[in-house]
């Protein structure tokens, strides 16, 4: 009798196979529950941290405004003389992107310092500086853990091996379309704020500053080089760094939403819409549903990938009159400027 007591004793102390299965899916079932909980609230906080790297980009364009009176060029390259709609890049541009401009008032007076702001931006004297990583410009939610990307055309600077260049997930807004034609275009003809030699002031602002994008979310991805190599693609903090609303938001022709290899109608040089060695033409984000947007005003916006397109184009120009009611946009005018789209015309 003693014995099976004992036994019995023995035997209630531990778990039995079916017990300890059991305890383990029961496990398995929280840890289910409760990691797309956690991945959640880590995603909000890169977008919050993101969407505060945005307000900072505004208030740094804000007080470069109050020192020069304008807003900063959206980039400098060389104006040409050509009949056809989108020329073709020259020798010769200086090429600064409008974010380069922004670095003294961004806490970067010494980075600023290093650059000569009067030669080229891919002159070797240039290099050095223009391989530092600036985090403000560079949303949490990029996958690009390098920060690298193959961001424009040529086979070295200055001696240097490759045309890398630091990431920026933020790119100026032009236009409402007509990204890559107009970096190249004669100066003054984008209609948004930050575009080729831009020379805009609050008061040319016309549709309100509250009403008009200045700067949009973008990704880099993994795509094809000049050389037609795989590599990382997207944009710079240093050099162009400008886009428009063709693709609208995640859209075709954009990183996430792969290659679109339909034409662009208003590209005169009958290059692919997407520009595959920029995807310039939309805005992205790694932010599930939408994209971040730096208003004139210095707000910043989470607009979702499904807004109306005619929306998108309304808030990418800055005089063109659109009225906006209930999210749908009327007086839109969907034609660029070389396209008789006219709208906010030069700026003198």
């Amino acid at each position: 009798m003693q014995v099976f007591q004992k036994n019995a004793a023995r035997r209630g102390g531990g778990f039995t196979l079916v017990e300890l299965l059991v305890v383990i899916a029961i496990i398995g079932i929280l840890v289910a529950m409760l990691l797309p909980a956690v991945q959640s609230a880590r995603e909000a906080a890169r977008r919050t941290a993101c969407q505060n790297n945005f307000k900072q980009a505004g208030v740094a364009l804000h007080n470069y405004h109050s020192s020069q009176r304008q807003f900063p060029p959206g980039t400098l390259f060389t104006e040409q003389s050509s009949t056809t709609t989108c020329p073709k890049v020259v020798a010769g541009v200086r090429g600064f992107g409008w974010a380069a401009f922004i670095l003294p008032y961004m806490e970067e007076q010494t980075l600023y310092d290093r650059f000569n702001f009067d030669i080229n931006v891919y002159d070797g004297e240039n290099w050095n500086a223009s391989t530092t990583l600036v985090p403000a410009f560079v949303c949490p939610s990029e996958r690009n853990e390098g920060a690298w990307v193959d961001c424009c055309t040529g086979k070295d600077h200055g001696g240097a091996p490759g045309n890398d260049w630091r990431l920026s997930n933020m790119a100026g807004i032009g236009d409402s379309v007509e990204a890559h034609c107009w970096l190249y275009q004669p100066h003054d003809i984008g209609r948004g704020v930050l575009f080729n030699h831009s020379k805009v002031s609050a008061g040319k602002i016309t549709d309100g500053t509250s009403k008009t994008a200045m700067v949009g979310e973008i990704v880099s991805g993994i795509g094809r080089d000049a050389a037609g190599e795989e590599a990382w693609i997207g944009l710079s903090w240093v050099t162009r760094g400008i886009t428009d609303m063709f693709e609208g938001i995640n859209g075709p022709g954009t990183i996430p939403g792969g290659r679109d290899d339909g034409l662009d109608p208003f590209d005169g040089d009958g290059g692919n819409r997407h520009d595959e060695y920029h995807r310039e033409n939309g805005l992205s984000s790694y932010h599930p549903g939408g994209a971040h947007i730096l208003f004139g005003d210095g707000s910043v916006l989470f607009v979702g990938e499904d807004t109306n397109q005619d929306v998108l184009f309304a808030w990418a120009t800055r005089a063109d009159g659109e009225v906006i009611t209930n999210g749908i946009a009327t007086d839109v005018n969907r034609l660029p400027p070389s396209a008789g789209g006219g709208g906010s015309g030069p700026i003198r």
